[in-house]
């Protein structure tokens, strides 16, 4: 299943500078002995500048090649990526930063429901049809079978213990988008165990919840209303925002600083 969809792109961030500079070449050209703010300055120097620039810019919007929002990865998101989180010198074992949501169910889901679900999530996010790449995220195909397995267990809690125990040991195929879904069936009156694995290089666990918002629905269809909502927007002045840059500061460095000291040892 393909869902290389068309999405909403933003022109390139050339444009705007390129036609500014046609712009400048057409002074140089036409109009000798200008001195060289005068020239610099170009389309603000006269109305009729300003609308050759803006008819050069809207024609290299046009043209010029499009680039992709919200494509970028960061450093973190590449080590995480990478399977390379801690330095080699905090002794530390590297995680598979895979996050494990369990969900439990009366009915187990089948496997066209859950791909159903999911789909929708793809075409709506990105980072769910994509795999992570140096510097960025590519788009792929997405046959979304092959992200559920579906395995059988006798109780609840053989379920459990056995995804508890192949989870956090598996290793994370990296040419395919970062998720996928353990089911575990279990016979009534046993509840039925599914798992949503997401890489953490795709988001956090609110993200996770966020996403999984969207589509779960209660047993009339409606979707779920989860608990909580937005924070609310706290009113403060310049003192109210230096104290929150100083906190931002002060956690930056005790980020920097877990890696000269071993764990264990309470940073100040």
């Amino acid at each position: 299943m393909d869902f290389s969809l068309p999405y909403p792109s933003t022109a390139s961030p050339a444009a705007g500078p390129l036609a500014w500079l046609a712009v400048v070449l057409v002074q140089l050209r036409t109009q000798r002995g200008q001195g060289a703010v005068r020239t610099v300055l170009g389309p603000l120097t006269s109305p009729v500048k300003a609308a050759l620039f803006a008819a050069v810019w809207v024609g290299l919007r046009r043209i010029l090649p499009r680039s992709k929002p919200g494509m970028q990865i960061t450093n973190v998101e590449g080590m995480m990526a990478r399977n390379e989180l801690y330095p080699p010198r905090c002794g530390h074992r590297q995680a598979n930063n895979v996050i494990n949501c369990y969900l439990w169910f009366d009915r187990c889901p089948t496997v066209p429901e859950i791909t159903s679900m999911f789909s929708t999530i793809v075409r709506a996010h990105r980072r769910w049809r994509s795999v992570p790449i140096a510097g960025g995220w590519r788009e792929v195909d997405v046959p979304l079978e092959d992200h559920v397995r579906v395995r059988e267990a006798a109780s609840e809690q053989e379920a459990v213990a056995t995804l508890d125990r192949e989870l956090p040991e598996g290793e994370w195929p990296m040419d395919r988008p970062l998720w996928s879904v353990e089911v575990m069936r279990v016979p009534p009156p046993g509840r039925s165990v599914v798992v949503v694995r997401v890489h953490h290089t795709m988001g956090d666990g609110v993200g996770l919840f966020q996403n999984l918002a969207e589509v779960a629905t209660d047993l009339h269809g409606e979707l779920l209303q989860l608990p909580g909502g937005s924070l609310p927007k706290k009113k403060g002045g310049l003192v109210a925002g230096v104290l929150w840059y100083a906190d931002a500061a002060r956690s930056i460095l005790r980020i920097l600083l877990s890696s000269k000291v071993p764990f264990e040892t309470d940073l100040p």
